[in-house]
C-alpha cells in the first residue's frame, strides 16, 4: 500500500507517470480505505517551493471539480 499512495500523491499525482487506480481484493477494501485516510490526514500541504511541503496545489483551477467528483465517487463504491 505504501507504494500505491507514494505513486499517487507524488507530484500531487500530476505526471503522466501516476498511478490512476489501485485494485484492492474486496476482503482488504476497509484495512486499505483506512490505511489511505490516516496517510493523507498526515500530508502537508502546502508552497512547492518549502522543503516541509509534501503536496503542492494542483495544476489548474477546473481540475478541483473533476477531483472532487472522482472522490465522491469512490466513497459512494
Amino acid at each position: 500500500l505504501d507504494a500505491s499512495f507514494e505513486s499517487r500523491t507524488h507530484n500531487a499525482g500530476q505526471a503522466c507517470i501516476a498511478a490512476k487506480r489501485t485494485f484492492i481484493p474486496r476482503k482488504h477494501l476497509a484495512y486499505a480505505r483506512e490505511y489511505f485516510e490516516e496517510k493523507i490526514k498526515k500530508i502537508r500541504l502546502g508552497d512547492p517551493f518549502d522543503e516541509l511541503t509534501q503536496m503542492g496545489p494542483i495544476a489548474q483551477k477546473r481540475f478541483v471539480n473533476i477531483l472532487q467528483e472522482q472522490v465522491n465517487k469512490a466513497l459512494h463504491y
